[in-house]
């Protein structure tokens, strides 16, 4: 019997009673005196499990400490690493050439390098936006700030104060689900814009200069060629078709010189009228086929199965766009030729042109349209024109609506220019 309860009683009821109860109670005795053991037994158990636990607690803990020092040692040395590259970039933005305004999530500004400091005059960072928007007081400032915030970038290219030309671009800084920022670049190109405006005006001068002595070498030499002593000389009328050849070429050189001065001024007006666009390229592949015959290439236009209204365009700026696709594929093709033909698809023309020519590598593909630019082949030819070509007719088919570009195209099997007309806009009112 368990000792605890046996004690107890042998207190209350001695030997002698406890011997005489009945045989009901002694079993009940036993019983509880069972129940007391199984307590003790798990009492020792829960003693000997609070033991382990403590030993076991002890060990994670120190395991823990140890942990959390590596953890703190390694937060501390991130810390410092961060702290140089924070220092690091703070010494970089602000001794940059260019200006930098860093706005926060709530389009708070939050550092203004020098740069930006010098520009606008700031003396405090507050200030940055209110003297960002009295700087240029020609473009609405607020409302690209207000954008920006909204997660849409946007920029000025152009914008002139205080005698200097600067590029202002207006930069959104996203994470995964919003907008935490913003960054407002500011970068003076007057030198740039100054050598630049000087060039144009150079070869605006000099393509002036040229125009008028060129055309009275043309005129000249159109005359020799209907003199009789000219045209009973196979010599002399060898070289008065290359005067006027060379004279024609130079003019065209200097007239694009001319133009592109005019569009990227916004000067050039256009004159539209209703424009028969099917017959005015009729009109100039009858007048470019020459320059095809004395290759030997075949120059058509397939006639298509469907008829246009007028549309509303300037007819010797859509004639030059055409010139210069057919004039591109006519220098570029050594045999074959060149087909141009003609869809329709809802309220859109297409006219493709095709040649089969020497094709334009990957690499040139990708400067196509620029100004001065022009193919490897097509430099090695002595003919060569200004390399402005394509640029011109990207700048005239913009200003026109017209969409001029590259479909495809392979060395050594040709290439497709295309130009799609939208008829809804270019329909004649």
């Amino acid at each position: 019997m368990n000792r605890v309860l046996e004690r107890q009683i042998k207190r209350y009821l001695g030997d002698a009673k406890r011997e005489s109860l009945p045989e009901d109670w002694k079993n009940l005795l036993q019983s509880v005196s069972d129940a007391y053991d199984h307590a003790d037994d798990d009492r020792t158990l829960l003693l000997h499990s609070l033991d382990l636990s403590s030993q076991e607690f002890a060990e994670i803990n120190k395991k823990l400490q140890s942990q959390n020092e590596i953890v703190e040692e390694k937060v501390q040395q991130r810390t410092q690493e961060l702290d140089y590259e924070r220092v690091k970039l703070n010494t970089i933005a602000q001794h940059m050439d260019t200006g930098a305004i860093l706005l926060d999530k709530d389009g708070k500004v939050s550092f203004v390098n020098i740069a930006a400091t010098r520009f606008l005059h700031i003396v405090s960072d507050t200030q940055a936006l209110d003297k960002l928007t009295n700087h240029f007081p020609d473009f609405p400032i607020s409302d690209y700030v207000y954008r920006v915030m909204q997660g849409e970038s946007t920029n000025i290219p152009e914008a002139e104060a205080h005698g200097k030309i600067y590029a202002v671009s207006f930069t959104s800084l996203k994470d995964e689900s919003s907008t935490a920022g913003a960054l407002i670049w500011l970068q003076d190109i007057t030198a740039q814009k100054m050598l630049e405006r000087s060039k144009n005006q150079f070869l605006e001068i000099a393509a002036h200069e040229m125009r008028t002595p060129l055309s009275i070498i043309r005129g000249n030499a159109e005359l020799m060629l209907e003199d009789d002593q000219v045209k009973n000389n196979e010599e002399l009328t060898y070289d008065s078709k290359s005067i006027l050849r060379n004279a024609v070429r130079l003019l065209s050189i200097a007239n694009d010189f001319l133009d592109v001065q005019r569009l990227e001024e916004g000067k050039l007006a256009l004159d539209n009228k209703p424009v028969d666009i099917f017959q005015t390229l009729r009109d100039t592949v009858r007048d470019m086929l020459p320059l095809a015959q004395e290759k030997n290439l075949s120059l058509t236009f397939n006639e298509p199965p469907f008829s246009l209204p007028p549309l509303m365009l300037d007819v010797a700026r859509l004639q030059q766009i055409y010139v210069n696709l057919m004039s591109n594929a006519i220098h570029y093709t050594a045999s074959g030729g060149i087909t141009i033909t003609a869809e329709q698809n809802s309220d859109l023309v297409k006219l493709t042109f095709t040649d089969t020519g020497s094709g334009i590598s990957p690499e040139e593909q990708t400067q196509l349209f620029k100004k001065f630019i022009a193919g490897k082949q097509f430099m090695h030819n002595k003919e060569y024109g200004s390399g402005l070509g394509l640029y011109i007719s990207k700048l005239l088919a913009d200003l026109m609506g017209i969409d001029v570009r590259l479909e495809r195209s392979e060395e050594g099997k040709g290439s497709v220019f295309s130009l799609t007309f939208p008829l809804a806009t270019l329909k004649q009112s």
